[in-house]
């Protein structure tokens, strides 16, 4: 992508980022179940937009994999916080709800929270 870029200043970008949702169903692996290869991918980043991480959930997959216990989602958040805090420009939790919160997958923000997970 360089069609933003100044041609007299090439490495001087400050208005754009490239963003990334790594949600589960939207990319050939979930972040919550493989976070070694994402922390790889966000390592070997090469571009010269920085990148920031727009959306991310500690869903993994098929929802009935998901962690369910506020135990299970602080610990999976453990294991995927240092992964999303690599990326230059920050990130977003996807901050969609879940009408069927019930279930606890992990995909509502509010639920998460609600859970006493926390995401720091």
């Amino acid at each position: 992508m360089n069609f933003l870029i100044n041609p007299d200043v090439p490495d001087a970008i400050t208005h754009a980022w490239h963003e990334w949702h790594v949600l589960p169903g939207m990319n050939d692996t979930a972040l919550a179940s493989d976070p070694a290869t994402w922390a790889a991918r966000i390592d070997g980043w090469k571009s010269r937009e920085p990148l920031f991480i727009g959306a991310w959930t500690l869903g993994v997959g098929a929802n009935a994999s998901a962690p369910t216990t506020p135990a299970d989602k602080q610990e999976l958040a453990a294991k995927v916080l240092p992964v999303v805090n690599k990326a230059p420009r920050g990130w977003v939790y996807a901050n969609w709800k879940v009408a069927d919160g019930a279930r606890g997958w992990g995909w509502s923000l509010q639920d998460v929270l609600k859970d006493g997970v926390k995401l720091p």
